[in-house]
Formats: C-alpha cells, sequence, structure tokens
C-alpha cells in the first residue's frame, strides 16, 4: 500500500464528493420547498410528506458516508489508499450499504421522490395558471422523460 503524499496518483475523491454534495444541496432545497409549500400554502400535511422526509434523511446519511469516505480513501484505486486508512474506509463503506439496502426498491424511490417533485409542481400551477404554466409544464415534461428513462432500467 502507498504511504500518504508518496507519489502522484490518480483519484476520483473530489469529483465524488463535490457531485454527491451537490445533489443532496439540490435535494434539500426541494424537500424545504415542498415542505415550505405544503405547511405554508397549502396547510395540509399528508403522509406522503412524511416520507420524504424520511427519505431526506437516509439520503443524508448515505451522502454523508460518501463524503467521509472520501476523505479516508473513496475514489482512490486501492493500492493507494494507505494502510492506515483501511478500517475507516471499511466503515464508511459499511454504513453506505446498510443505508442503500435499507431503501426497499432504490430506483422506485426515486422514481416516487420526482413524482413527488412534479406534484409540487402541479400544486404551483394550481396557483396561478397564467404567470407559471409555460415554465411548469416544460419542468414537468424534463421531470415526467426523465422518469421514463431512468426510473425503468
Amino acid at each position: 500500500m502507498a504511504q500518504d503524499g508518496s507519489h502522484n496518483f490518480d483519484t476520483r475523491g473530489p469529483v465524488v464528493l463535490a457531485v454527491t454534495a451537490a445533489m443532496l444541496v439540490c435535494s434539500t432545497i426541494f424537500v424545504v420547498l415542498r415542505l415550505i409549500s405544503r405547511i405554508g400554502i397549502v396547510r395540509r400535511v399528508a403522509w406522503d410528506d412524511y416520507f420524504i422526509i424520511l427519505a431526506w434523511f437516509i439520503a443524508f446519511g448515505l451522502s454523508f458516508a460518501i463524503c467521509y469516505g472520501t476523505s479516508v480513501g473513496l475514489g482512490r484505486h486501492e493500492r493507494d489508499v494507505p494502510d492506515s486508512w483501511n478500517r475507516a474506509l471499511r466503515k464508511s463503506e459499511y454504513a453506505f450499504s446498510v443505508l442503500y439496502v435499507s431503501i426497499p426498491f432504490s430506483s422506485q424511490n426515486l422514481e416516487c421522490y420526482s413524482a413527488s417533485v412534479e406534484s409540487l409542481l402541479d400544486g404551483y400551477q394550481d396557483l396561478d395558471p397564467r404567470i407559471l404554466s409555460h415554465p411548469l409544464q416544460i419542468s414537468e415534461n424534463l421531470l415526467l422523460g426523465d422518469r421514463l428513462h431512468y426510473g425503468r432500467r
């Protein structure tokens, strides 16, 4: 195994960290906006809102495991991970695996999340269809296309 800083090696850690953090920020924004619309505008909270909060907590745990993993060698080739990092890296991988497996039907979970965002957009369209109809129709079509393309693999 390589020692810290002993040679130059390829790592995907910074890319993995950046993408994971960006996706967590995006999901947080959508969940917060959904909750604001449901609690503040509609004034009705349904069971699906509790599920989306649960899904966000699981996504946060997954993201945390990935981000921590990048600090202890995730994204590097196995031979480039120092021996002193192996235990922490394995713990991070285990935490990710447990959280990922705990999500039943993971691809369906993502599909439900995008459907939930789509229903949120429908709710905004009901507020003032004259102002919001065209951008929301484009957004809904993009989400529907995304669900049809990626949700059925």
